[in-house]
């Protein structure tokens, strides 16, 4: 995340928990491996706070309290919307806090007038904002394996949910009953029927999802 936005160097800070120690030791091999081949990146590093001081991590704790008021202010939304509590785990929350790290990447000014987003990839976020985990219906893609499923007499839009954009494109990303598909062309269903809980109950596909897991 810190490389899409631009940044060159990068430190990781952890606390003394072994299991968060285990994973940024494991994260630091990885980057270090990606940036021997990024002439781009200029320097990886650690740094461990002084044990018991929970002071040494303001800044991080800090971060957290913003992160956590910003999460909390649409997942209440969403559950007024609903009329129902979402557990902590539901496939719904970690879509729901990655879409809130997009939205302070796209929505925040800095000081030079940019926000993070325009910063690193030189223009700013354009693209209309859906509700998190709304009802819509996406465009099929003109070409390919999933162009016409039905045949070419058949629906060019199929029903989702919106979980949110990717970072790397301009698509979306929707939630179906085989996965996720991604699309640029969306079309809000109508206000009474857009979030539903009977469709949010049957979201099993999470971030983690996208990824090739190694045997």
């Amino acid at each position: 995340t810190s490389f899409w936005l631009g940044h060159t160097q990068l430190t990781l800070k952890r606390d003394n928990e072994l299991a968060l120690q285990a994973l940024i030791a494991s994260r630091l091999e990885v980057l270090r491996t990606k940036a021997a081949d990024d002439d781009s990146v200029t320097k990886i590093a650690n740094e461990d706070p002084a044990p018991y001081d929970s002071q040494g991590n303001g800044g991080i704790e800090v971060g957290v309290m913003i992160l956590r008021g910003l999460f909390r202010a649409p997942k209440l939304c969403l559950e007024t919307r609903l009329g129902k509590f979402i557990p902590t785990g539901h496939a719904m929350m970690p879509w729901l806090l990655q879409h809130t790290c997009f939205l302070l990447n796209i929505a925040k000014r800095w000081q030079d007038g940019l926000t993070s987003s325009a910063r690193a990839r030189g223009r700013a976020f354009r693209q209309k904002i859906c509700g998190i985990c709304g009802t819509v219906m996406y465009k099929l893609p003109t070409e390919g394996p999933r162009s016409q499923p039905d045949g070419n007499m058949g629906t060019k839009l199929q029903q989702g949910v919106f979980p949110g954009f990717r970072r790397d494109s301009n698509q979306c990303i929707l939630g179906t009953e085989d996965g996720l598909a991604y699309s640029r062309a969306l079309a809000r269903c109508p206000q009474p029927g857009r979030w539903s809980s009977d469709v949010l109950a049957n979201l099993k596909v999470t971030p983690w999802s996208i990824r090739d897991v190694k045997e």
